[in-house]
């Protein structure tokens, strides 16, 4: 089982990391991807830029073993749902 977790992440703070432990830990899974959207489709513009809440994301997770970034949204040139 994979499970992926997104958000626009902007900021990415400690609610989003907690439950993201907690899914991985829940479902028993060994990895856990994080999906922060390019264009979300139900609020406005984020406040940072893809690449700063990217870099954000991926220091918030750097010592949480099991967590990762996956960053294919960011590439997209239409809304992510």
């Amino acid at each position: 089982m994979h499970i992926i977790y997104g958000g626009t992440f902007d900021p990415v703070h400690h609610g989003h990391l907690r439950t993201a432990v907690e899914l991985k830990e829940r479902f028993g899974v060994r990895q856990l991807a994080l999906v922060p959207c390019h264009i979300p489709p139900h609020r406005g513009s984020p406040d940072g830029s893809s690449e700063q809440r990217l870099a954000l994301l991926r220091l918030a997770i750097a010592d949480e073993p099991g967590l990762l970034v996956d960053d294919r949204e960011l590439r997209r040139e239409q809304a992510s749902f």
